[in-house]
């Protein structure tokens, strides 16, 4: 699953759901299998049980959610429209 990393707070969130419903769906589909056979339908490499469907989301663009590479230049772009709009009132009021 692929997910869009460039807004950390919803990618957290996206990030969560995916991993959520593959849990999910991958339970469903297990348990009827294993109480019927009475033994772990899927095994990983090392032998043990485990769920049948394996996500692995992936996020694209920001994969470390970091929001300061997003929060910090759009916060230095609003502190040089206020500086500008300041000096352009204090040259306007002398």
């Amino acid at each position: 699953m692929l997910i869009d990393g460039s807004d950390s707070q919803v990618a957290t969130t996206a990030l969560n759901t995916a991993k959520l419903l593959g849990i999910q769906l991958s339970i469903q589909l297990a348990r009827p299998r294993s109480e019927a056979a009475h033994f772990a339908p899927s095994r990983d490499p090392a032998g043990t049980a485990s769920l049948p469907i394996d996500v692995r989301p992936r996020l694209l663009y920001n994969p470390d959610l970091k929001s300061s590479h997003f929060f910090v230049p759009g916060l230095i772009g609003i502190i040089l429209q206020l500086v500008t709009l300041f000096l352009t009132f204090l040259r306007h009021r002398a």
